[in-house]
């Protein structure tokens, strides 16, 4: 087998992000702020890309689910309907609770192609978050890395060796890091020179399967730039440029994030031999979120009118719409080599605001094939008892990460899996499914019900 068809059919090192903060009577102008605060709402980790790092023992954001839900005007919000959301059977998954480390909650936002699965987790007596990995069946600490009174929502990437993206406290400033979990060894990846007031110099978001690794870092105490890091030097991207992140990495070195352009907008960019490719055609704020072995691109775009920001793929040369009509926020965070998208819609319900009629948006993970956005909600038993509110990351297998709500108003990380074989629910498997017994896991499999 050539070299492309084996790592288009099994490799992908992944990064994801999550937009956390959103202003209610300014939507589509918030996502450059570096903090939640006024009118915003905010999510459990933070800013969209890492542009918030918070604190060790902070106030838990997530609250209710109440607090997940965006209170804007009865009226509808203007957008391009491109593709619809609706169930498609046989289309059907597993879900999985991935536990805590002891906490009351976990965010899981990526995963390799051996199902190694990454996160953040609150530990006992939700004193602090540390990193986790989780794989054959349990959750494990991943401290020193992501785990320290400086934080950012990571790990937001893991290779097919085991290696994750992230970063760690040195000399007392955050610095970009990969740690191997099979050796346990934690590498500073450097800096490009500069450091916060906070004393943040930069995250690593993504790593591929020859250990590349892309994120930002400080120039300065206010800049950011993309980076890779190859071989062990840590190269700027955008030298030349006023900001960018590097957000993923595939295993061919073509690079998704974003670049400033001259006005101080994020542009939706590809990196490829020192050079950045702007592939946003409307031109006022995008970001690329992810890049398969295939070098199809997704993310999300402000459309042209201002109203609302849609997914996208990008593939050969050709940008697609993949918004939903009526939600003000979709977003692409991942596609797989089998061109199966992950990611996150924001969907309309009517309720009362202050006794009087108004329109609330959640958040809702959902999948994109064969031309339509599914809601994952509708493709989990219907007793499973889960809010599936973000989905992260999609690997080639088809299993999909995030994080959602289960018969709480607390967060917990999930790992779907499809239902496709009988012999899933054989050896007593259908109990840590959740089904009563092994004749209803198999017609799960085979019905959907």
């Amino acid at each position: 087998m050539n070299r492309s068809r084996f790592f288009s059919a099994l490799l992908r090192g992944f990064s994801c992000t999550l937009l956390a903060c959103l202003t209610l009577s300014t939507f589509a102008q918030t996502r450059n702020n570096s903090a939640c605060g006024g009118a915003r709402l905010c999510s459990p980790q933070a800013v969209l890309g890492h542009t918030l790092v918070f604190e060790r023992r902070a106030a838990n954001p997530s609250g209710a689910k109440a607090a997940a839900a965006i209170a804007l005007s009865a009226a509808k919000t203007k957008s391009v309907p491109v593709a619809k959301v609706h169930p498609i059977r046989p289309l059907h998954y597993f879900v999985r609770d991935l536990g805590t480390l002891g906490g009351s909650e976990s965010f899981a936002y990526a995963l390799n192609n051996l199902t190694q699965v990454v996160g953040s987790s609150r530990i006992s007596g939700d004193s602090a978050s540390h990193s986790f990995i989780y794989a054959n069946g349990k959750m494990s600490d991943l401290a020193p890395l992501n785990s320290g009174d400086i934080l950012t929502v990571g790990p937001t990437g893991i290779n097919l060796l085991g290696q994750v993206a992230s970063g760690a406290i040195f000399n007392g400033v955050y610095q970009p890091a990969v740690l191997d979990t099979r050796t346990h060894r934690l590498t500073n990846l450097g800096t490009l020179g500069g450091v916060t007031s906070f004393n943040f110099a930069g995250v690593a978001n993504a790593i591929n399967f020859f250990s590349d690794a892309v994120g930002y870092s400080y120039i300065d105490d206010t800049t950011r730039h993309a980076f890779l890091y190859h071989r062990g030097k840590l190269t700027d991207l955008d030298p030349a440029g006023t900001g960018s992140v590097a957000y993923s990495i595939n295993d061919f070195g073509l690079i998704a994030g974003f670049a400033s352009n001259s006005s101080g907008s994020a542009q939706a960019t590809i990196f490829r031999n020192g050079s950045g490719n702007d592939i946003d055609p409307v031109g006022q704020e995008s970001y690329a979120r992810d890049v398969n072995n295939l070098s199809d691109v997704v993310g999300e775009y402000l459309i042209a009118d201002g109203s609302a920001f849609h997914a996208f793929v990008y593939s050969n040369g050709a940008f697609t719409d993949l918004g939903v009509k009526g939600s003000p926020e979709t977003v692409a965070y991942a596609i797989n080599d089998l061109r199966q998208i992950a990611g996150t819609m924001f969907i309309p319900y009517q309720s009362t605001c202050g006794g009087e009629p108004c329109t609330l948006y959640k958040q809702h993970a959902f999948t994109h094939l064969l031309g339509n956005n599914v809601d994952l909600n509708d493709t989990i038993p219907q007793n499973a008892g889960w809010e599936l509110n973000w989905a992260f990351d999609i690997n080639n297998t088809g299993s999909i990460v995030g994080y959602g709500t289960r018969g709480s108003d607390s967060f917990h990380a999930f790992l779907l899996t499809p239902a496709i074989d009988k012999d899933q629910c054989k050896s007593g498997s259908w109990k840590n499914l959740g089904f009563k017994n092994q004749g209803s896991c198999i017609r799960y499999i085979n019905t959907g019900k």
